[in-house]
């Protein structure tokens, strides 16, 4: 009798836990995102945004596509010490006392510590994933990313976070 081929997966470890994770951050990043379109001052900072949401949008929807066809579950292992926490959270209750400036400037450097995540995530997986799906989404991620603080790091009143470099140029 010949036994069954074992079941043959197109992805890796490393694919799996990308996708878990990029879909857990990317809820969060759109939550941030949701925050400055609606509390920004600016229209500038409302209209990166709104692009932005409607990027995480496309996103999530891929990813989540992605991680059903795998038969893999949602959520993350909260035991495992490189899971994500919520980045540079702001609250809502936090904004009103602040000026207008400062509001902005908070919802950027929240903007900004998401994008920052995402691109490492992204990383990531270009170096340890196998699948090309979930590579190519990690690829357009990188790119979509490094715009996208090239836009947050224009808008940005006063100095970008981490000492007035400009995003892009420290990650490239």
């Amino acid at each position: 009798m010949i036994a069954p081929a074992a079941e043959q997966r197109d992805f890796n470890d490393a694919d799996l836990r990308y996708v878990r994770r990029a879909l857990f951050a990317g809820r969060d990043a759109r939550a941030a995102s949701d925050l400055a379109a609606t509390w920004a001052n600016d229209a500038d900072v409302r209209a990166v945004a709104l692009r932005a949401r409607a990027m995480q949008e496309d996103v999530i929807g891929e990813l989540a596509s992605m991680l059903k066809g795998w038969g893999g579950r949602e959520g993350l292992d909260h035991a495992d010490p490189t899971t994500p926490s919520h980045l540079a959270a702001v609250a809502v209750s936090d904004l009103p006392p602040l000026s207008g400036t400062e509001v902005d400037r908070r919802l950027i450097e929240s903007l900004i510590a998401h994008a920052e995540g995402a691109i490492a995530s992204a990383r990531t997986e270009m170096i340890e994933g196998f699948d090309p799906a979930s590579r190519r989404v990690a690829q357009a991620t990188i790119r979509a990313n490094c715009r996208y603080l090239g836009a947050l790091g224009r808008l940005a009143p006063g100095p970008v976070p981490g000492g007035g470099t400009p995003p892009l140029v420290r990650l490239a």
